[in-house]
């Protein structure tokens, strides 16, 4: 249960929060499955607080400091976090559903099992996060930062990643089907048993990534650079590799049934049509 001393004092408002944040940095706010709806929170001080379980609906937490706080299996459904700090924020099974983090900064932040669904995540910098079976359905990631993100089987069908980031990332076992990734940054990133089924990637860099048993039928790869990569195993049936460059990259037990090679640079041995 969240004291209820320090939580009369962030209902006073946010200028005498923080303040008090001020003269007591020793201080770990407890405010455990606290009731903080329809609350006007921009830019309050919540680094390190402990908020497991916490109600934010409907609440502002614009441009907030979250960095550490503790938001296990909080509700933040529908919330502005528009410029907020989530560093290192522990949001393990939270929900998400309809909020806004559109520039928001989640560096090593952990989201497994966070629900995500419909979220606008542009532009946010989500590096080095963790997103591990967390739900990414209808998520707007549009030019986010990406890059060494563990998204090992998550859910990100129908998401939005064009110009995204994803150098390194774990996206082993994860779910993209009908995903775009138009110009998407993939390098050295592990798809290896993703479901990639109906994604679009053109453009895309995939070069040095693990496509190991993906399933890729009926994606769309054209002018994407594979360079490099790992599709061992996969299925490319019916996808479209257009003008995509495959130039040594590993394809023993690749399935191309009627995909559509035209103008592709294909590994040694292997001649485009």
């Amino acid at each position: 249960m969240a004291n209820e001393e320090q939580l009369a004092l962030l209902k006073r408002g946010v200028a005498e929060w923080n303040q008090w944040r001020a003269s007591n940095p020793e201080v770990t706010p407890d405010l455990k499955g606290a009731l903080l709806t329809q609350v006007n929170l921009r830019s309050v001080n919540l680094s390190g607080a402990l908020l497991a379980g916490a109600n934010f609906v409907g609440s502002g937490l614009e441009e907030a400091n979250l960095a550490g706080a503790d938001l296990t299996q909080a509700n933040l459904s529908g919330v502005d976090f528009n410029g907020a700090t989530l560093n290192r924020a522990v949001l393990t099974s939270a929900n998400l559903l309809g909020a806004y983090l559109g520039s928001a900064t989640l560096i090593e932040a952990d989201l497994s099992y966070a629900a995500l669904n419909r979220v606008d995540l542009t532009r946010a910098d989500l590096s080095r996060a963790t997103l591990k079976q967390a739900s990414v359905i209808g998520t707007d990631l549009t030019r986010a930062n990406l890059a060494d993100t563990n998204l090992e089987a998550a859910n990100l069908s129908r998401t939005e990643l064009g110009r995204v980031d994803l150098s390194r990332a774990c996206l082993a076992s994860a779910n993209l089907n009908n995903a775009r990734l138009l110009s998407a940054t993939l390098v050295a990133a592990n798809l290896s048993d993703a479901n990639l089924s109906n994604t679009r990637f053109n453009r895309a860099d995939l070069s040095q990534s693990q496509l190991n048993r993906a399933n890729l039928e009926a994606s769309t790869l054209m002018g994407a650079n594979l360079t490099g990569a790992d599709l061992s195993g996969a299925n490319l049936a019916n996808a479209n590799l257009s003008g995509a460059n495959l130039s040594d990259a590993r394809m023993d037990g690749t399935v191309l049934d009627a995909a559509t090679l035209n103008n592709a640079t294909m590994p040694d041995g292997l001649l485009s049509h």
